[in-house]
């Protein structure tokens, strides 16, 4: 038997990290953006 809490906690952890990564992609994104930016105004 599925231990329906344990697999309640589980799917959340998940959908936590994935939103951590997503966090992480738009942080990196934004740092490339502002490189790019420093760049052209040399």
């Amino acid at each position: 038997m599925i231990n329906p809490e344990n697999h309640i906690k589980k799917k959340k952890k998940k959908v936590l990290h994935s939103a951590a990564e997503i966090m992480m992609q738009v942080r990196t994104s934004e740092n490339a953006g502002k490189g790019d930016k420093k760049e052209r105004e040399k």
